[in-house]
Order: C-alpha cells, then sequence, then structure tokens
C-alpha cells in the first residue's frame, strides 16, 4: 500500500515514526541502539514466532474431551473440526484459523495454553467465553533477528509506552509560556488537552449589528453548527 504513495511522502512517514521511537525510547530510558535491540530479541523470542493454528469449538466439556480422545487415538483433528465444531465454516476448513503471532493476536488466557502445545498433539479442553477449545498447533516458526526486522523489534519493545507521550504532551504545555493576539483567540493551555478540547480558543465573532443580514447565517433550531 505504501508503494503507491510519492517516495517524499513515505520518507515523511518514516521520519516522523522515527521522531515518536525516538522521543518514546528517551522518556522511558529505554535503549533502542542495535545491540540492545538484538539483545531484546533474543530474551523475547517467542513474541516473534509465527504460529500456524488450528482450533475445534464446541459446546461441552464433555464433547471437547470426547473429540480430544478421538485425536490422541488417531482421528483426523481437520475432519472432526469440519464435522463438530461450531466454527467450521468454508472460511476455516477443518479448523485452520490462520498463521500469527500467537502473545500479540489471542486473549492471554489463550495464548498461554497455545504457548504451551508442542506442535502436533492436541492441546487439553479449553473453557473460553460459554465454550471449550481444543487447540492443535500445525507448525511454529521463529525467525532470526534479521528477518524480524530491527523496526519490528523496536515496535515492540516500545509497545505500550504511547501515554509516556501524552503525559509529556501536557507537561510541555503547562509550562509553556504562549501569547495569542486576542483578534485570533485565546490560549486555553493544558486544560483545554486534559479536556480534549481546543487548546486555543478561538474568538466570539462580531455582534450581530455588525453583521449584514445575520438571521440568514444563524443555524436552524435542531441543527449543530
Amino acid at each position: 500500500m505504501l508503494a503507491a504513495f510519492p517516495a517524499s511522502y513515505r520518507d515523511l512517514l518514516l521520519r516522523q515514526q522515527s521522531d515518536v521511537d525516538a522521543l518514546l525510547a528517551h522518556s522511558a530510558h529505554i535503549d533502542v541502539s542495535m545491540p540492545a535491540l538484538r539483545s531484546y530479541y533474543a530474551a523475547h523470542r517467542a513474541g516473534f514466532a509465527t504460529t500456524c493454528l488450528s482450533v475445534i469449538v464446541v459446546s461441552s466439556k464433555a464433547q471437547a474431551l470426547s473429540l480430544a480422545s478421538q485425536i490422541a487415538a488417531g482421528a483426523s483433528f481437520a475432519s472432526l473440526a469440519n464435522a463438530d465444531s461450531l466454527e467450521a465454516h468454508a472460511t476455516n476448513p477443518g479448523g485452520s484459523v490462520g498463521c500469527f503471532p500467537v502473545d500479540s493476536s489471542l486473549p492471554s488466557e489463550l495464548a498461554s495454553v497455545v504457548d504451551g502445545v508442542r506442535s502436533g498433539p492436541v492441546s487439553s479442553p479449553v473453557s473460553y467465553q460459554g465454550d471449550w477449545l481444543l487447540f492443535k498447533v500445525d507448525s511454529r516458526t521463529s525467525p532470526s533477528f534479521d528477518q524480524a526486522v530491527a523496526s519490528e523489534v523496536r515496535s515492540q519493545l516500545l509497545s505500550g509506552l504511547s501515554g509516556s507521550i501524552q503525559t509529556m504532551e501536557r507537561r510541555l504545555i503547562d509550562h509553556a509560556s504562549v501569547t495569542v493576539d486576542s483578534r485570533y483567540g485565546r490560549w486555553r493551555g493544558a486544560a483545554g488537552l486534559a479536556a480534549h478540547s481546543n487548546i486555543l480558543v478561538p474568538p466570539t465573532g462580531p455582534p450581530a449589528r455588525f453583521v449584514p443580514n445575520a438571521a440568514a447565517n444563524r443555524a436552524p433550531v435542531g441543527s449543530s453548527s
């Protein structure tokens, strides 16, 4: 998709993202040098793994246990998924739900189960939102640091720090000394930012007596300007 944009615009987006990353890293005192990124990747390699997953969803634990026993005895997971899963439809034949990084794509209670399942065997029945699930890991691949790309490692390292930017922005605005020509409005400052309103309040319009045909400019009753 980005390839459709001019190179100058792509460069602008990269510079903006680099600036945000640098600000986040500085505010949280996080080292994002290449050696630091490699160390983070080595310690969190499982978080970058891609898991190809299949699932069977049934309404009772008894049925889930029965299906798990059949699979352990040699029955086809895919065939049982097609025949018995509540989620069986054309978009996920055989119970396949695709390939993705588990830790960032599934709820934590399910991700912890899938992380503990070896490739091949079926999981124990898992209760989730009123249903019972059986997971099967079809494959799991862990990219090298070069395959993961440093930018992806950096994004994961800095994830969850966006609040730091907002806190810093409020602090800077709160201590900023801003003078606004009264013709253009007044400065509301951090109070406006905290209230999610304009930090620069525009001036009121001129008295109606100075506006030609003021009645024609008045919004109809029930409408919003």
